[in-house]
Formats: C-alpha cells, sequence, structure tokens
C-alpha cells in the first residue's frame, strides 16, 4: 500500500470534524415533522388564533415575533396538529428559514427530546408559537406579536409551563415543534435581532459567534496548510448546508448562496450580530442589570463569607463523619459571587451543601430568583425537579 499518497493531517482532521458537526445537526432536525396545511380553509382566524365573529373559538392563541405572518390556512393546520396531538404548545419552523437560522436551530434545539427531556429549554426556530389559551394565562401572557428576545423568552417560559403527559416511552411534555411547509418566514435580514434573539433563549452570544469563528478559522488554516488538500476542507464546509439539510423538512430559502457563499456570508454574519442595535428587551434588561448591581452593592461591599456557616464534621442525617467532598462550584444559576461545597456521607450516601447558607445567605441567593434576573432559570429548574416526581426521590438536600 506504499503507493497511497500520504494525506496532509490537518486539512483531513478538519473535513472529518465538519462532515460529524453536519450529521450530528442533521440527526438533531431529523425529528421535525410537517404540518398539512392542504385544503385548510373556512373561516379566516384572528391574529391572536381564534376563529372571526360567527366561527366559534379555537382553543389556541398565537405568539410571533415582530414581522412574522402566518396564513390562515396555516394557523388553522397549526392549531388542528396541536389539537388531535393534545399538545398546549407547539413552536412553527417555517420551511424556508434563512441557513443562518436553521443552522441556529439545529444547535440550539434538540427535537427528539424536546417532548421528553424534563431539562430541556423551549427553544425554537424564533418564528411563531401556538398556544394553548389556558396555558397562556397561567404563564401571564397573552397573544400577539414580541420583539425577537421577548418572543425567546417567552418561548423558554411557556415550555416550562407546559404540562406532563403519558406518552408511549413513559412521561412527555405537551409541546412540541412542527415544520410549517409555506413561505412565510420575514424578508427582513436574518440577522436583524439575532443577537436578542439569542439571549432570551439563554444562549450565549459570545459562545455561538466564537464557535463559529473557531471552526472558520480551522478552514482556512486548512486551506494555507496545502494548497493540495486545503480546499477539501473548504469544499466540505460550504457543502455543510445540504448535508445538513437536504431531504429534510427544513429547506432553506437561501440554501444555494448559503452554501456556495458560506465562506464570505459567514464573517458577514457575525458583524451584524455583534453590532446590530440593542432591542427593547435588551434594554430592559440591561436596566434591570444596573438597578441590580446598585442593590447589591452594600452586601458585596461587605464579603459574601458571612453568608456561610460554620463546615460541620458529621453528617445531619446519620451523624457519621465519613463525609467525602463531590465538588465545589459557583453560582451556577445566577452567578452570584460565592463558592460552595458539595460532600457526600460514606455512611447513609446523604448529599448536602456543607458549609451551608445561613438565613442571610438564602436571602441574598434566593434574591432575584423566581422574579428577577434569574427567573427564567429557576423555572427551569423547577420544572425539571417537577418531572422528575414520578422517579425515585434523589438523595439530596442542599439546606440541611
Amino acid at each position: 500500500m506504499t503507493w497511497l499518497p500520504a494525506l496532509p493531517a490537518l486539512p483531513v482532521l478538519v473535513t472529518a470534524g465538519v462532515a460529524l458537526h453536519a450529521f450530528r445537526l442533521r440527526r438533531r432536525l431529523a425529528p421535525l415533522r410537517r404540518v398539512d396545511v392542504a385544503g385548510r380553509g373556512g373561516e379566516p382566524l384572528c391574529w391572536d388564533g381564534t376563529r372571526a365573529a360567527g366561527g366559534g373559538d379555537e382553543p389556541y392563541g398565537l405568539i410571533t415575533v415582530d414581522g412574522a405572518v402566518l396564513s390562515g390556512p396555516a394557523r388553522r393546520a397549526a392549531a388542528a396538529y396541536a389539537r388531535e396531538r393534545g399538545l398546549q404548545v407547539l413552536d412553527l419552523v417555517p420551511a424556508d428559514l434563512p441557513v443562518d437560522r436553521a443552522f441556529d436551530l439545529a444547535r440550539t434545539v434538540d427535537a427528539a427530546a424536546y417532548r421528553t427531556d424534563p431539562v430541556a429549554r423551549g427553544r425554537g426556530a424564533g418564528f411563531a408559537t401556538i398556544v394553548d389559551v389556558g396555558l397562556l394565562e397561567r404563564a401571564g401572557a397573552r397573544a400577539g406579536a414580541l420583539d425577537a428576545g421577548e418572543y425567546a423568552a417567552l418561548t423558554v417560559r411557556l415550555r416550562q409551563y407546559a404540562e406532563q403527559v403519558p406518552d408511549a416511552d413513559g412521561t412527555a411534555f405537551a409541546a412540541d415543534l412542527a415544520v410549517v411547509p409555506c413561505h412565510t418566514t420575514p424578508r427582513a435580514g436574518h440577522c436583524r435581532a439575532r443577537a436578542a434573539w439569542l439571549r432570551g433563549l439563554g444562549v450565549s452570544v459570545a459562545r455561538t459567534v466564537g464557535g463559529s469563528m473557531l471552526g472558520y478559522a480551522a478552514v482556512l488554516a486548512a486551506l494555507l496548510s496545502d494548497p493540495a488538500w486545503g480546499p477539501v476542507a473548504a469544499l466540505a464546509y460550504c457543502a455543510a448546508p445540504y448535508a445538513v439539510f437536504a431531504g429534510t423538512p427544513v429547506s432553506p430559502r437561501d440554501l444555494h448562496s448559503g452554501a456556495l457563499l458560506r465562506l464570505v456570508r459567514t464573517p458577514w454574519t457575525w458583524w451584524r450580530t455583534l453590532t446590530g442595535p440593542p432591542s427593547a428587551y435588551d434594554r430592559r434588561r440591561a436596566e434591570r442589570v444596573e438597578r441590580a448591581r446598585r442593590a447589591y452593592r452594600p452586601d458585596l461591599a461587605q464579603g459574601v463569607l458571612r453568608f456561610l456557616e460554620p463546615r460541620r464534621d458529621d453528617c445531619p442525617w446519620c451523624g457519621s463523619r465519613t463525609l467525602r467532598k463531590l465538588l465545589t462550584s459557583g453560582d451556577v444559576v445566577q452567578a452570584k459571587p460565592g463558592r460552595f461545597t458539595v460532600e457526600r456521607c460514606g455512611g447513609c450516601g446523604h448529599v448536602f451543601q456543607n458549609p451551608r447558607l445561613t438565613e442571610a445567605g438564602l436571602a441574598f441567593h434566593h434574591r432575584d430568583l423566581s422574579d428577577g434576573l434569574g427567573a427564567e432559570e429557576f423555572e427551569r429548574l423547577a420544572a425539571a425537579r417537577a418531572g422528575a416526581s414520578t422517579a425515585p426521590a434523589p438523595n439530596w438536600s442542599p439546606d440541611t
């Protein structure tokens, strides 16, 4: 086999990495189903998803991002799809979603786990959502159009409020995603308010753009390292949109240009995402952060060690002194200052925080958690805990 040419390592590795990543994204989108719009005539629907006067009310409302327009037949079909499957939340994915937003969808949503994973976030395509009107009331929301950040945050919130329902494989949530096979996405620039949308979903804009930059840099490095084999990596990078979306329910309207011009369009996408003007959602969130900084400044000036009790040497359940440290971490929910240690008892297996928070510490860390800057994460964790209520209770106590 000595007659085979030696393949340069970097271009081969980059090509393989691009192919594997495309395969992973394609698998995440594969479970998406289409909504059958054909033959959905009848009375027109109001903007909020209810039937017009004289037609009787549908039990669903419609939430959209600013600029999105969903046709009457598509709305009727989506409501029927949700009703037939007992869904309370149905996030609608336009079949013609632009390439960059379709990539965002594939990166942030695992369609197979959306209904069954209790800790899965309610992320979607950022376009429109059919919602049970009762759930809207429980979530303190109402039908209508929202800016990108507000819509994304509400998408997360609605998935958390969806009830659990019996499923063939166990417990599932009355929430799902489906593709609307009609050309309904806004024709405005696909990067407009993208940063606000990602932040509303709880996705790091810096990490999203940074990951794209790293992949792009790897392709450029492969091109520069070997003029003969480097173009193979570039070709694989440009062909990735076809590998991800061809033959799937999502058919981006700019698939060909998005693939052929990907090396040029990708840096432009970074620039538009990072330099876009702040949305109303961004401005309101910045104001809340600044108010929180001013409120917390006196507490932080005194230090945070005073929020912890002295460490105990024995288990609060069985009294055993065979304690073993499991982990030490910061505040992963709100990123407030402080380090927290979790230990396991060797006698009874009890897991607990040691040292635990004082009453003042509990007040400090619970402030803003359920109704402020940490509300979305708090609700996600609460939903996860409720979703696990049918499983054996974990041997976990954060405060004892």
